[in-house]
């Protein structure tokens, strides 16, 4: 099978994979809105958490993937059920911190916003039951990570598909309630619809993988496995933290401006998921992919794989460009009933789209870094990109400009941080393995 064909037959099925996993937000996001607008305002002031929660939880899925795949690319079998086995210990300890944190700063956190009060009391309800997901988040991505990494991957799709739709179901359900058998529970109701389908969804991995799940007791492979883990998930996961804190920040900044632009700029941040639908997947077969043809030693084609990628993202994005330009009125329509707030979205939306295919080409970089075994390099583009471009220059323009200024550097930045990157990545590829590879 040619690297094209076996790179399109992953790639299909983990784009939809992908799609359910991030359709949960985009459907939270919709149903909330049918409540209003402080409602959807609301939930912004959750969504830096939230983001947080979601990249740190696939940040150490990927990096685990990424050696479970060269374990299968190797055939090594009994490694595979060792790594699954210490990743779900260290899963497990990263979400107990994080409710730990996320419990004793809430107070803070909240308090930081300049929101009003109505918009701060529907973000604590909704935080309120949101919280628990924490416990579920990370163990379902590295558990669906597993399926993807060991060739499982239209089981994955497959799963995520199908309690997608249960999550629809219970929306509708939960908020508006059945006359006479369920109260309607609002806000809530839609926070306790995804904790519900992703504690269904957590059993039935847990059953599907019960084969590749082993307890293991020796604490020699134990110490090897966490070993080579922790060569890659601590700068991963600090890497998946820089964007949301760098969130929480631009949103205690923008709350100044009201509720319509809070609506307006959740909107766009819940929206930004359909153009990674296509980047994430294609981070995902670069994990699987590279990952397996680097642990056969075919280096040639581990960079087929990183070119092919790039292509993908470029075309991607201006499908995403051409279609903002003709249907962004529409897709404000769907979601958005005041005015003002649509313009102001309309405004965000349209001049974000333009930055990215810069974004999938950092991420594409990134992710080879850690396939090539340059987790460093990795987080340190990622700190660079969230504390001097996209926190440092946001802040100056925003400063000087207001809103405008924000929206037209956190596009600029991108390019500019893919910029470094990719000097960055030319840099360090010139590997002993690498050098003879045509990598243009």
């Amino acid at each position: 099978m040619s690297i094209t064909k076996e790179y399109i037959s992953i790639l299909i099925p983990l784009i939809l994979t992908v799609f359910a996993s991030f359709m949960y937000s985009i459907i939270d996001s919709y149903f909330i809105s049918l409540l209003g607008e402080e409602q959807l305002a609301g939930i912004g002031l959750v969504s830096p958490m939230n983001f947080l929660m979601i990249s740190l939880a696939y940040s150490v899925a990927s990096g685990v993937g990424i050696i479970l795949s060269q374990a299968h690319g190797g055939n090594n079998l009994s490694r595979i059920k060792l790594y699954i086995f210490v990743g779900t210990l260290i899963t497990m300890v990263l979400s107990l911190v994080l409710i730990v944190l996320f419990t004793f700063f809430e107070t803070t956190i909240f308090n930081s916003y300049a929101a009003s009060e109505n918009i701060i009391n529907y973000a604590k309800e909704y935080y309120s039951i949101w919280i628990y997901l924490i416990l579920i988040e990370g163990i379902v991505a590295l558990y669906t990570q597993s399926l993807n990494s060991i060739g499982k991957v239209k089981i994955a799709t497959q799963i995520q598909i199908s309690f997608l739709f249960l999550n629809i179901f219970l929306n509708y359900v939960l908020m508006f309630g059945v006359e006479g058998y369920i109260e309607a529970m609002g806000i809530s109701g839609v926070a306790l619809a995804t904790l519900i389908s992703k504690i269904l969804m957590f059993i039935v991995l847990i059953i599907i993988l019960k084969s590749q799940i082993k307890i293991v007791k020796s604490k020699k492979l134990l110490k090897i496995a966490y070993l080579k883990i922790m060569h890659l998930v601590p700068s991963v996961a600090m890497q998946g933290s820089m964007m949301p804190i760098s969130m929480y920040i631009i949103s205690i900044l923008i709350s100044k401006y009201g509720s319509s632009v809070i609506a307006a700029y959740v909107l766009t941040i819940r929206l930004e998921y359909i153009y990674l639908i296509i980047s994430m997947a294609t981070g995902s077969v670069v994990t699987i992919l590279a990952s397996k043809y680097e642990g056969q030693k075919q280096f040639s084609k581990v960079i087929d794989v990183f070119k092919l990628t790039n292509r993908i993202n470029i075309v991607w994005g201006l499908v995403i460009i051409l279609f903002t330009t003709f249907y962004i009125d529409i897709i404000g329509d769907l979601f958005l009933t005041e005015p003002e707030t649509k313009k102001i979205f309309n405004f965000i939306w349209g001049i974000a789209v333009y930055g990215y295919i810069a974004w999938g080409l950092q991420i594409t970089i990134q992710k080879m870094m850690l396939v090539l075994g340059f987790p460093k390099y990795s987080f340190y583009i990622a700190l660079i990109r969230a504390l001097v471009f996209f926190l440092g220059i946001t802040m100056i323009m925003e400063y000087f400009f207001g809103l405008e200024g924000y929206v037209y550097s956190n596009m600029l930045q991108n390019y500019v941080a893919v910029g470094i990157s990719t000097y960055i990545f030319f840099r360090i590829i010139n590997h002993e393995k690498y050098k003879n590879v045509n990598i243009i």
